[in-house]
């Protein structure tokens, strides 16, 4: 036996009768219990929906899917089965609204920064890289600012990852200004040292990879040193997490500039007020919202996720 279903303003109503047993149908339906809590349409229950008539997205796919067509290898329902309220005889299942269409193609871009983001926060890399080089955080900050203002900015990411020196060039500017101090030290690779056993902040990674299964574009936007692009690629699989890297040495240009926004916005073939960056500096989420953008400052990955949902609800 099948029910009676219709669709109305973003919701699935579904009329009390008996459910039927078969497994090709609904014998999974979710329990008031499970719905509260905000779980994921089962394979059961979308495989039910479809029978009924109701297009659902399914994953990599550019087109809704019809009857019996969903494959258990690349479901994703799109939504998630949150509040039944009775109504008058009738259960109301509350659907969330998918982040996308896929028979549209992506309707929303997610871009997420790498440093402090997909990491620890930079402040505890910095500490850590004092640790392992033996030097201690003042004098080496006093001698970034130094070599910092010689390019007349006050970013010290800046001549890096624009680049407007190499790496090694930079390096020697801090020994430089280290030696004016009186420290003598022989800094290693600034990558090496500043990467070596730095971890992926999985929580977020979990995240990214949730949405881009539900269908959003994901992809990173970073300030970053070309040298190292072989580093952060160790820590997270790339292809998986994302569709595509904006990287400020690879395009000549940085945030909190429009000029990258514009680039990543036309990359993602994303209108800009789709377009949400997760960044944990203020200045670049600023240059986002300047450039049309929404943004998420970044403090804790919990955090980023409940304001990321209200950014794409907006």
């Amino acid at each position: 036996m099948l029910l009676p279903i219709s669709i109305r303003l973003g919701r699935i109503r579904i009329a009390k009768q008996p459910i039927p047993s078969s497994p090709d149908t609904i014998r999974t339906l979710p329990t008031a219990d499970r719905a509260a809590t905000g779980e994921r349409v089962t394979f059961q229950w979308a495989e039910f929906l479809v029978s009924q008539g109701v297009s659902l997205p399914v994953r990599d796919r550019r087109r809704h899917i019809g009857p019996r067509e969903v494959p258990r290898s690349s479901y994703r329902a799109g939504a998630r089965c949150r509040d039944i309220v009775p109504l008058d005889g009738i259960v109301e299942y509350r659907v969330e609204r998918p982040l996308t269409d896929l028979s549209m193609g992506p309707s929303v871009a997610i871009w997420s920064d790498f440093g402090g983001v997909l990491t620890p926060p930079v402040a505890d890399t910095f500490a850590a890289f004092c640790r392992k080089t033996g030097l201690a955080p003042d004098p080496l900050r006093s001698a970034i600012a130094t070599v910092t203002a010689t390019f007349g900015t006050e970013d010290m990411m800046l001549p890096l990852d624009t680049p407007l020196v190499t790496e090694d060039e930079w390096l020697d500017l801090v020994r430089a200004a280290l030696a004016e101090q009186g420290i003598h030290t022989a800094i290693p690779s600034l990558a090496e040292t500043w990467f070596a056993d730095r971890p992926a902040n999985t929580t977020w990674v979990d995240a990214l990879l949730r949405y881009r299964t539900e269908g959003a574009f994901v992809g990173m936007l970073s300030n970053m040193p070309p040298a190292w692009e072989p580093y952060w690629r160790k820590m997270v699989v790339a292809d998986e997490l994302f569709d595509a890297v904006v990287n400020s040495a690879q395009v000549g240009c940085r945030k909190p500039d429009r000029e990258i926004f514009d680039l990543a916005a036309e990359r993602a073939g994303i209108a800009p007020d789709r377009c949400i960056l997760v960044d944990d500096l203020p200045q670049n989420c600023a240059g986002a919202r300047a450039a049309g953008w929404r943004a998420v400052l970044f403090v804790d990955a919990e955090q980023a996720i409940a304001d990321l949902e209200r950014a794409v609800d907006d």
